[in-house]
């Protein structure tokens, strides 16, 4: 009988050494929507998990609940690394659908959000937020994320760290640094942001302030696209501004008719108080426009701004 215990225990002892050795299995990145559906009514709702996260992309890209009139706060710090298989994260609004939108206030209070990855989904829209309308974004980092589409889209990519497409909203006191925006523009065009990727409706009225960026941006379009180190493309939205904002990532495209701006691709209007000491570079051998704070028609310029570029 001693021995026997004995032998169980050994054989206890052997299996744990070998699940240390070989790790144990991750768990499944399961979208956690409860903390909105055991209490709908709460005000503020309360977040705090990558679970819980991809369960308001959940809620606003697949059953289209916009929060209008809400607030989300974040009360820790995120890893979204278990949401990095397949095609990666799932944006909140935009994704699937593509018309739904987010229209609350996100407040991060301070908070990161770390190791987003999209690869390549076949999609309009790609960043933390997909589409926002009426919304409030703010106080909120993001640290490492990749967002890589590498692969043909037959219409227009909008992609932005923070947001890919904003309208009459404020994006302020957020960041996006160490990581990597980079693809292959749509056969209509696309916009690549740092911060926010379009804007460019007429009613868009987006405010962009105390807000920065630090990753690389890259851009290959054979159509007209827009990228930036803050904001890819605001191409009519004259009621739109960005201010004490900075760029201190790279900004690089090729193609023909890619316009590119350390802090706007193109931008049609308010840029006050901003700077920008990322390269802004062209290998195009065609035509292409590259500028050191904005390439195209900007509305008004005010402020100190470094400007930097290079076309090659």
């Amino acid at each position: 009988m001693k021995k026997r215990v004995l032998s169980l225990a050994l054989a206890l002892v052997l299996m744990i050494g070998v699940m240390l050795l070989m790790g144990t299995p991750a768990l499944a990145a399961i979208p956690d929507t409860s903390w909105y559906y055991d209490n709908p009514h709460a005000e503020p709702f309360k977040i705090g998990t990558a679970d819980q996260l991809a369960g308001l992309a959940k809620l606003v890209s697949e059953e289209r609940l916009n929060f209008f009139g809400r607030t989300i706060l974040l009360v820790s710090d995120i890893d979204l690394s278990g949401y990095q298989s397949g095609s990666g994260w799932i944006p909140i609004g935009g994704g699937i659908l593509n018309a739904a939108s987010f229209s609350g206030t996100f407040d991060g209070q301070g908070h990161v959000i770390r190791n987003l990855k999209i690869t390549n989904h076949d999609w309009h829209t790609h960043g933390l937020f997909g589409r926002i309308l009426d919304a409030t974004i703010e106080n909120i980092g993001l640290e490492g994320a990749i967002i890589n589409v590498d692969t043909a889209y037959n219409s227009t990519r909008c992609i932005g760290g923070i947001v890919a497409i904003a309208q009459r909203s404020i994006i302020r006191n957020c960041y996006n640094k160490g990581g990597a925006i980079s693809g292959i523009a749509g056969t209509v065009g696309s916009y690549f942001g740092g911060i926010a990727g379009d804007f460019s409706s007429s009613s868009s009225n987006v405010t962009i302030e105390n807000c920065y960026n630090t990753s690389n941006i890259s851009c290959e379009a054979t159509l007209a696209s827009y990228v930036g180190g803050i904001v890819g493309g605001n191409i009519s939205g004259t009621s739109s501004t960005v201010s004490n904002s900075y760029n201190m990532g790279n900004v690089t495209v090729a193609g023909p008719s890619v316009h590119a701006g350390g802090i706007g691709g193109s931008y049609s209007g308010l840029i006050r108080d901003c700077y920008n000491r990322g390269t802004v570079s062209s290998n195009s051998g065609s035509v292409a426009y590259a500028g050191g704070l904005a390439q195209g028609s900007i509305a008004t310029l005010t402020g100190l701004a470094l400007v930097i570029m290079q076309v090659l």
